[in-house]
């Protein structure tokens, strides 16, 4: 006779319904779990769903650890048996450990132990309770309990062995299945530890992969950010060396509108400072009175003797971490203008001088000419304006015909009424001077970039 199968899906909601709890599945071994508590004892059961075999398993109270299966359960014993797992079905058997003491029963062909199952002559099947008494009045019976609970002291000639121990058969078949399915899940475990070393091995050879991978976007990372280095370098020295370039380009043109080269007409040791000091390093140089003084690139500067006390103090001894002096002008009557690379300035001249640098304060001096009088003075700005009191007429007239243009570039004055004025646009006008030096300088016309005047007709020039 063949096994009823049982629906998976109806097993699933019978348990559900009855508020027992999957706790494994084994679609390969055909088996559903679940776990219930009843009556204080957790109650695995097992569903063998197509075979129709159930098995319960839990802590008996006088049997201790049972396993009781059930073979052809329909729906409604499934039911039951979720409802009460202890529930008798008269289609079962059990397996069970027990450590109990057997009984020697003249119509049984083995000994019982206590939570056997035995027949009841004339009633029903019944579970043994106890051994054969010794004592009391229920001497030489034996304690049975009905499935409804209830128990009877019962003569031992009464008890037959259930019908139900020919299930023998069917044990040995369930006991066979379930060895031969742990040895299949042995297997596929075994399966399962090669698949999952192999899938191992795979995953190592991705991480190896990804590794490598890694190793290699870090060296080019690196390689790239080696070159980026390495231009970026290149940039900043090659923007340095234009900009060295521009300097020297910038130097080389600043210095040939002040001019290379020199001449001159000068007493005494003023002649000598300039053959010999002069070179195209001069950032500015002056003449007044009967001196002459000069300013390099470097900070330095050297003049002859004659220089107005004052402006001599100034300079001789001056520290080096002071501002250096980048314009000076001189006058006679021991006048005097020179400014510093901080902006600072101090000068000796008349009141119309001192009171027109005072107000202008906002803007930053080009070059200061001391005259013939000591309040003959002519100061242009860098923004191209000329404020000047008791110049020579010349120069006035040229100012008026030139409509006071604010384009000029600098302006000298001289003790005996020489002047000298330079455009942004380079042209430049000059008089006022003795015959001898007009002649010379009229030689240079095109070339003169500057001109100062001294003494008794002395005067220089710096030509392109």
């Amino acid at each position: 006779m063949s096994s009823p199968a049982l629906d998976l899906d109806t097993v699933k909601r019978i348990a559900k319904e009855e508020k027992c709890i999957l706790i494994s599945f084994s679609q390969r071994s055909r088996v559903i779990s679940f776990r219930k508590e009843y009556e204080g004892v957790s109650v695995r059961i097992n569903v063998y769903w197509t075979t129709g075999t159930v098995g319960t398993c839990m802590d008996h109270p006088q049997k201790g650890k049972t396993q009781l299966f059930r073979r052809n359960v329909s729906v409604a014993t499934l039911r039951e048996i979720f409802r009460n797992p202890r529930v008798h079905t008269g289609a079962g058997y059990y397996r069970r450990e027990s450590h109990s003491s057997g009984i020697s029963l003249p119509n049984f062909s083995t000994k019982l132990r206590i939570g056997d199952r035995v027949n009841v002559r004339g009633y029903t099947d019944a579970t043994i309770a106890s051994l054969v008494q010794e004592h009391g009045v229920y001497r030489g019976k034996i304690l049975v309990r009905y499935d409804d609970g209830q128990t009877y002291n019962v003569d031992p000639n009464a008890l037959d062995e259930p019908s139900t121990v020919i299930d023998d058969d069917e044990c040995t078949d369930l006991e066979s299945e379930v060895k031969l399915q742990m040895s299949c899940l042995d297997n596929e475990l075994q399966r399962i530890q090669a698949e999952k070393s192999k899938l191992q091995e795979i995953l190592l050879g991705f991480e190896q992969e990804r590794e490598k991978e890694r190793k290699q976007e870090e060296a080019r990372q690196l390689a790239a950010k080696r070159k980026a280095e390495e231009h970026a370098a290149a940039e900043r020295a090659k923007k340095i060396r234009l900009e060295k370039e521009r300097k020297l380009l910038r130097l080389q043109q600043e210095r040939s509108q002040r001019g290379l080269k020199v001449m001159y007409a000068l007493d005494g040791d003023a002649n000598d400072l300039i053959s010999e000091d002069f070179d195209k390093t001069l950032t500015c140089m002056a003449c007044g009175g009967s001196s002459v003084i000069m300013l390099y690139e470097n900070g330095g500067w050297a003049s002859s003797s004659g220089l107005p006390l004052n402006l001599y103090n100034k300079l001789n001894g001056r520290r080096r971490s002071l501002p250096s002096p980048v314009y000076v002008s001189l006058g006679s009557q021991d006048r005097y203008y020179i400014q510093f690379a901080d902006g600072k300035s101090e000068w000796v001249g008349c009141d119309g001088m001192t009171k027109q640098l005072q107000s202008s304060k906002s803007r930053k001096v080009k070059s200061v000419a001391f005259g013939e009088y000591m309040d003959s003075y002519f100061i242009v700005y860098t923004d191209g304006y000329g404020f000047w009191g008791n110049i020579p007429l010349a120069l006035s007239n040229l100012m008026d015909r030139r409509q006071r243009r604010s384009d000029l570039e600098y302006v000298s004055l001289g003790p005996e009424g020489e002047y000298f004025i330079s455009a942004k646009n380079g042209r430049a006008w000059w008089g006022g001077m003795r015959s001898e030096a007009m002649t010379t300088i009229g030689k240079q016309a095109d070339n003169i970039t500057f001109m100062d005047f001294g003494d008794n007709g002395a005067w220089l020039a710096r030509y392109k």
